[in-house]
């Protein structure tokens, strides 16, 4: 996802909250790289928002009216997907500083890779590896720390529901990237998660950016590039790579 198309997505005025929360849902599915719409189906809008297709529907057409979203639709029938374009939104241009999906820079190392040249070049060398390990393996231990103090603070239920199954995907500049499973409340729980935050900051950084679980590819290039983090994944992601035999990167 691209979080500059969630934080235009929270900029627009006069929407209610139904009409917001679309415009978020479908946010996820922008691809920084591209700047385009990876495409997706209303039920799967639906799961996302836990909403009904009905609803998903309604709130499509009511910000389509506004010329908010532009839809596609490439194949019909049902589970057919739709691709979205926010036609108000400023052109994107990845530089510096941006603050893009933390998983996959830390995955944009090798050869291959779609990134934009800056951000290839922070990772582009195995010396730049070495030294991420250096500096991922010490934001480690601090996410560790912080997630026990979240467990001493937060009420059982809401620490196993949103804080348990998040990890730590990337330290990104100042910032801990954290990747959280691919469901709407849970991650709308950890961007508002005031403690997180502060948590987080008390450590020295600036605060904690919120992705989703990453892909089975990531995943096994994670295996391979940042082992020590691969380790810490929840049970069930690693399962998901691990027994597969890790790619080995070229150049």
């Amino acid at each position: 996802m691209s979080y500059q198309a969630d934080t235009w997505a929270r900029s627009v005025p006069g929407l209610n909250r139904g009409e917001k929360a679309f415009l978020r849902a479908v946010a996820w599915y922008h691809d920084y790289r591209t700047d385009s719409f990876r495409p997706v189906s209303n039920k799967q809008l639906a799961t996302d928002m836990e909403i009904s297709e009905r609803q998903v529907i309604r709130l499509a057409q009511q910000l389509e009216d506004r010329q908010l979203i532009r839809r596609s639709r490439p194949h019909l029938g049902t589970g057919a997907k739709t691709t979205y374009e926010f036609p108000q939104m400023p052109a994107l241009r990845v530089t510096k500083g941006d603050t893009v999906s933390p998983l996959r820079m830390t995955l944009a190392t090798e050869k291959g890779d779609t990134m934009s040249p800056t951000i290839r070049n922070v990772g582009s060398s195995r010396d730049n590896l070495e030294n991420q390990n250096h500096h991922t393996s010490g934001a480690m231990k601090d996410w560790l720390e912080i997630k026990k103090e979240l467990e001493r603070q937060l009420p059982a239920q809401d620490y196993d529901t949103f804080i348990r199954p998040m990890f730590l995907s990337k330290l990104f500049g100042d910032c801990l990237g954290l990747c959280v499973p691919p469901n709407y409340r849970i991650v709308e729980h950890a961007k508002q998660c005031g403690l997180l935050q502060e948590l987080i900051r008390a450590r020295g950084y600036s605060g904690g950016i919120i992705g989703r679980y990453p892909t089975d590819d990531e995943l096994a290039r994670m295996r391979e590039i940042y082992p020590n983090m691969f380790a810490e994944l929840p049970a069930a992601l690693r399962a998901r790579v691990e027994k597969k035999p890790p790619e080995r990167a070229t150049g």
